[in-house]
């Protein structure tokens, strides 16, 4: 059951809502990574947001399934969230805008503060979420240590990698057991915030462990923990097969008996 309830009247305004189950319901889904089963849909990470447990988790509001179901239809309506149907089986994402709900810690007087931070800063935002993905939209106010705070912007690429890897492990395996995906998007911020790990290079290594050359590693990275442990393992496997194949190719050129000019002319052609 979510026990704290807190809600942006401003910014919910402005986005549409007007009815308040519906502006609690949002941030409930803001959190779905962590309680809803991942179902993979035209390839894209949905969520089993299933009305009974809904109505667990919020006791207060007296929902019905058929209200809950009325609800997801309302914020599909106005582009909060992507719904769609897999069976019977009610699955979401919060979209774009619907992740520009914020609920923060701030002073609603503190007349300086920001109703919509910027999503990609470098910095942490004060007093922001400790989940940034969604710190637009999160419930629950937790009390950390600022040293620990995690910026939009790596965490907001961590939850893309970590849903992207998942997209691929169950493409192989489709009854993969539902992961941890909130340690998974912990790991992976490391690898960006720590490690020095782009979104790019990150995404890259993930494509390489689904091709031919890395397929050993698809049974071995099956978290974000893994991926983040031994990337600079698959890295050196990649840099590896690249000299190999650099040098067959200037091998097979110098076993044709060509001059050096002739050689350079060859390579430059083939590079």
């Amino acid at each position: 059951m979510t026990y704290t309830l807190s809600i942006n009247q401003k910014q919910a305004i402005s986005l549409g809502l007007t009815n308040v189950n519906q502006v609690i319901i949002l941030g409930l889904i803001a959190e779905v990574h962590s309680w809803a089963e991942p179902e993979i849909i035209d390839n894209t990470v949905y969520y089993w947001t299933a009305r009974q447990k809904i109505v667990e988790e919020l006791p207060l509001l007296n929902l019905k399934p058929d209200s809950v179901y009325r609800h997801l239809k309302s914020l599909a309506k106005l582009g909060l969230i992507d719904y769609v149907k897999n069976g019977k089986k009610d699955c979401v994402i919060l979209t774009k805008k619907g992740k520009s709900y914020y609920v923060g810690n701030k002073s609603e007087k503190e007349e300086s503060s920001e109703i919509n931070p910027s999503e990609f800063g470098n910095k942490s935002e004060n007093n922001s979420e400790m989940n940034p993905t969604y710190k637009n939209t999160n419930l629950i106010r937790v009390t950390r240590d600022k040293s620990k705070e995690l910026t939009s912007s790596s965490y907001t690429s961590a939850e893309k990698i970590s849903n992207y890897l998942l997209s691929k492990i169950i493409s192989v395996n489709p009854k993969f057991k539902k992961p941890n995906l909130k340690g998974w998007i912990d790991e992976i911020e490391k690898a960006i915030r720590l490690d020095n790990r782009t979104e790019q290079e990150l995404i890259n290594a993930i494509d390489w462990i689904y091709t031919p050359a890395g397929s050993f590693w698809q049974k071995n990275i099956l978290s974000g923990k893994k991926l983040r442990e031994k990337y600079d393992t698959m890295n050196m496997q990649v840099i590896s097969n690249k000299k190999q194949e650099n040098t067959s190719a200037v091998d097979e050129i110098y076993n044709q008996g060509l001059t050096a000019t002739e050689m350079i002319k060859q390579m430059g052609a083939t590079s």
